[in-house]
């Protein structure tokens, strides 16, 4: 037997500690891209949408303007507005 083959070759644990090592932090990363990319997603849906919430087609007795008159109103709701 010669010497070149008594010796253990190296690479396979090398390249398995490399992997190791690698592999979660690409994992990490791309879940990370995800969320990411779902957040944005989810603000870019709701931030551009203004919604109707209530409309008062024949006001009578509710809201008064300053003449005292019950105008007709709708109500708007800009989702884009974040209150913390």
């Amino acid at each position: 037997m010669s010497a070149f083959a008594a010796r253990p070759n190296p690479w396979p644990k090398r390249a398995l500690a490399a992997v190791a090592v690698v592999l979660p932090v690409a994992a990490l990363a791309a879940l990370g891209g995800f969320l990411l990319y779902q957040d944005w997603q989810a603000r870019t849906e709701s931030d551009t949408t203004v919604q109707i919430t209530e409309v008062c087609a024949k006001n009578l007795t509710g809201l008064q303007d300053a003449d005292g008159r019950y105008g007709d109103w709708i109500e708007l709701t800009n989702s884009s507005c974040r209150w913390i």
